[in-house]
C-alpha cells in the first residue's frame, strides 16, 4: 500500500507539516491574500551571485509557472504523481527541456529538490496541479 511510503519515522511531524504546507496549503492561502507569485529559499540556503533581473518579471514574460534548483531521485513519490506530471508536461510543452522530460519518463522517481523554487500561484490552484 502507498501508506507505507508516507509512514516514515525518520520524518518528524514538524517536517511533514512543512511538506504539507509547501505541497498543498500555500497555494490557496497566498492566492486568497492576492499574491500572484511566490519564491521559497530555505534559511540554510544561499544565493552566491547577484541576480541582475527581476525573477517574477522573467516568469511572467516567458510564460513560466515553476522554477526550481535541480531534479532529484526520490524513493517515496506518492500515488498519482506520475500521472499529474505527465498531464502538466503534455499541457505545457515548453515547461522544461526535452532532456528532463525524457529522464522523467525513464525514471519515475524523479522529484524536485525544492529548497529554492519560484512559482506562479494560479497554476497550482487549478487542475491538474490542485
Amino acid at each position: 500500500s502507498d501508506s507505507i511510503h508516507w509512514n516514515r519515522p525518520m520524518y518528524s511531524i514538524g517536517y511533514r507539516h512543512m511538506m504539507r504546507w509547501f505541497a498543498i496549503l500555500i497555494w490557496p492561502y497566498l492566492h486568497n491574500l492576492g499574491y500572484t507569485h511566490v519564491m521559497r529559499l530555505d534559511d540554510d540556503s544561499y544565493i552566491h551571485s547577484q541576480i541582475k533581473y527581476n525573477l517574477f518579471e522573467y516568469m511572467r514574460d516567458n510564460h513560466k509557472v515553476y522554477g526550481f534548483r535541480q531534479p532529484v531521485i526520490e524513493d517515496a513519490v506518492g500515488v498519482g504523481w506520475d500521472d499529474m506530471v505527465d498531464k502538466v508536461l503534455d499541457v505545457n510543452k515548453d515547461a522544461t527541456t526535452q532532456e528532463l522530460v525524457d529522464e522523467f519518463k525513464k525514471d519515475r522517481r524523479i522529484s524536485f529538490y525544492n529548497n529554492f523554487f519560484i512559482a506562479d500561484i494560479s497554476f497550482f490552484i487549478r487542475p491538474p496541479a490542485s
